[in-house]
């Protein structure tokens, strides 16, 4: 029997993650996992899998177990809520894994949440690793985070494994210009633009989604999961469902009237020449806002970076902050330590390190020793002990001038901001882009931010030497 890998014509993605929903896995007016329907869906996965020649990843929802707006009912807050819909994805990815490997194929689970008994936890070089081993690998846990969907989840692990392509089985045939259930005679669209989706308000992925994979170049496929045979032809790169592509737009010329689209289609390029009225003023003044914003981003993130260097400098007390820059050696990646063990205060000097993964304490203890935290860590082979000395009054008060030094390098940072965008303002009021009145108002705004930050610097200094010189 010919099989899809002996067909030359069909062409191959090297790297795929396909998106699955939780209700995949259900029969339809049910909850929980139906074991025939899992059966199934392994079954095509592992067939389409031994036909496409890819690297597969995938990511699963937990819908069918818990959806955390729905179902939190106003009882659960939210934060609560998405977390219990993050274990449904781990329950739903367990349960995949055992049908893959059940269907012959070598599955590893990943999970942004350290759950080290039932899974790895997520490392990018870790996952790349299994991929080029010739396994399956799914990304459980969704983001790590509350208020983020899966599908965002898919789009962040897609971008960060460099996928050829994200899959999106859901439960129509694809993208449609209007919803195919209220209106019969929505038309199923075949190849469009993200642009075009965007600016038509296509709801086929949530907005945080649809940026991710606009941002980093990665096409969606949206297609049909309950039509057999479909997962294979979408692996095999068949002209199935939707397909949602990025397209590259040259700068609008100055004029603002006309601009030159150039699209890849196919095999064959053309260039079409569209006319587009739009205000320039506005364009502008859109540019400058997001300017401004991201110089107060910017100084609001000094701040923050201040604050994360003072908790690692050692006080009168144990914190768990001392540890919160170490790096740890891990597969090859530098991994912050609190990923890698719990960090617990033993009591007011004394600190444990205890890995999730015992065979990783010995690189902690070498990224402990490095670290230089004045005390020496003891290692009995499953946690790693670290008892911290008093400080002399005479370090005491020069740990307090080395944070003074601290403050006044974050201030220069600061106001390095306000000088670069108000350097860019000026340009612009030169060149007619926008007025005196409209310069003088943006300055102010900047002072503003300015100020505000430089106060917030010196009330965190203020609060660690307190810290500091109490005994």
């Amino acid at each position: 029997m010919e099989t899809c890998c002996q067909q030359p014509a069909c062409p191959r993605k090297k790297r795929v993650l396909l998106k699955l929903s939780g209700e995949a896995l259900i029969n339809e007016g049910h909850r929980g996992i139906n074991p025939q329907a899992l059966k199934e869906i392994a079954e095509e996965i592992a067939d389409a899998y031994r036909c496409g020649n890819c690297e597969l990843t995938i990511v699963l929802g937990g819908g069918n177990i818990w959806r955390g707006v729905r179902d939190g009912g106003g009882v659960i807050d939210r934060v609560n809520s998405d977390n219990m819909g993050m274990l449904a994805t781990v329950i739903n990815a367990l349960a995949l894994q055992s049908a893959l490997e059940e269907a012959g194929v070598p599955t590893r689970v990943l999970t942004s949440i350290n759950i080290y008994q039932l899974a790895e936890p997520f490392v990018r070089r870790k996952a790349l690793r299994h991929l080029e081993k010739g396994r399956i690998v799914i990304f459980a846990g969704g983001t790590g985070n509350p208020f983020f969907t899966t599908d965002s989840a898919a789009a962040l692990r897609a971008s960060e494994i460099n996928a050829d392509v994200l899959l999106k089985a859901t439960q129509v045939d694809g993208v449609y210009d209007c919803d195919p259930k209220k209106n019969p005679n929505a038309k199923l669209i075949h190849k469009i633009t993200y642009k075009d989706a965007i600016a038509q308000q296509l709801q086929f992925m949530d907005t945080a989604a649809l940026a991710l994979c606009l941002e980093n170049k990665v096409p969606v496929q949206v297609f049909n999961l309950h039509k057999k045979g479909n997962i294979k032809k979408a692996l095999c790169g068949e002209d199935v469902g939707t397909i949602i592509y990025y397209r590259f737009f040259p700068p609008v010329r100055q004029d603002g009237r006309i601009f030159v689209l150039f699209c890849r289609h196919a095999n064959r390029a053309r260039i079409a020449i569209i006319e587009i009225h739009f205000t320039i003023r506005g364009i502008i003044m859109e540019g400058i806002t997001n300017l401004l914003n991201k110089a107060k981003t910017n100084m609001a993130e000094h701040v923050s970076h201040l604050e994360s260097d003072l908790a690692t400098i050692r006080t009168g007390r144990a914190s768990a902050a001392l540890l919160e820059n170490i790096r740890v050696d891990y597969y090859g990646t530098q991994t912050p330590i609190k990923q890698m063990a719990v960090i617990n205060v033993l009591d007011a000097k004394t600190l444990e390190i205890q890995p999730w993964d015992l065979s990783s304490i010995n690189d902690i203890d070498k990224a402990l020793q490095k670290a230089d935290l004045g005390a020496s860590p003891v290692n009995d082979g499953k946690v790693i002990r670290i008892t911290l000395p008093s400080m002399t009054e005479e370090r005491r008060k020069q740990l307090a001038k080395n944070i003074a030094k601290m403050s006044e390098d974050f201030k220069v940072a600061v106001r390095n901001e306000r000088r670069d965008v108000l350097e860019k303002l000026k340009k612009a009021q030169k060149a007619s882009e926008i007025t005196e009145d409209d310069l003088k108002r943006y300055e102010t705004d900047v002072q503003k931010a300015t100020d505000a930050n430089i106060v917030k610097i010196d009330q965190v200094i203020k609060a660690k030497e307190a810290e500091i010189m109490k005994i």
